[in-house]
């Protein structure tokens, strides 16, 4: 790595590595190597950049380390974004399954509700529909009732009237006979009367006779 690499690569991740902001989400094993590319590359600033006669052998060093690192880094940040991503789709997920579960407690209650409401409007129904039939009932006996009366008021004006007619039968009867007695005396009278009269023209005639 020459020295304008080394320095893009502090530029990315240096502020980072020397805060330490990136070392909770990198893997304990790779903890070391960052912290030894932290002491490179404070070595590297405190020589100005420079290391005299060894720094071929230390800038492949550093490089090896350095881009062993990135690498761990890059994969850490990584695999941190995913376990992040993962994190954020769960807690969405999560947040859609409370949302759904919400739904369908509210479903559920909406259908209690409406079986409720349903169960109340049976039940007037039912309470109607006793009602209606005691009142049906009602009118049924009342009618009948009502018919029983009018058959006995009409029993008795039946009976009544055939006392009348047969009270009437008996006085006609009677007054037939009545009548019959009086025409039947008035002949016997009438009869009486002419053998009395006979009788008298009789002995009137006897009597002429004998003073003849």
């Amino acid at each position: 790595m020459n020295r304008e690499e080394a320095r893009a690569f502090q530029e990315e991740y240096g502020g980072q590595i020397a805060m330490g902001s990136m070392l909770a989400t990198i893997p304990v094993g790779l903890r070391a190597v960052v912290k030894s590319m932290q002491a490179d590359q404070r070595l590297w600033n405190s020589s100005g950049g420079t290391e005299g006669k060894n720094w071929s052998a230390d800038a492949r060093g550093m490089d090896r380390k350095l881009g062993n690192a990135s690498k761990s880094v890059k994969t850490a940040v990584s695999i941190a974004v995913n376990k992040a991503d993962v994190a954020s789709k769960t807690r969405a997920q999560e947040g859609r399954v409370k949302q759904l579960r919400g739904e369908e407690a509210k479903i559920k209650s909406d259908a209690a509700k409406q079986t409720a409401s349903v169960k109340k409007a049976e039940a007037r129904r039912a309470r109607e529909q006793k009602g209606r039939v005691k009142q049906l009932r009602g009118e049924e006996a009342k009618a009948k009732s009502d018919a029983d009366k009018a058959e006995r008021k009409s029993n008795v004006a039946d009976r009544t009237q055939r006392i009348a007619a047969r009270h009437e039968e008996n006085a006609q009867k009677a007054e037939k006979k009545r009548l019959a007695d009086q025409s039947k005396k008035a002949t016997e009278g009438a009869k009486e009367m002419n053998r009395k009269r006979s009788q008298s023209v009789v002995n009137q005639m006897r009597k002429d006779a004998r003073k003849a």
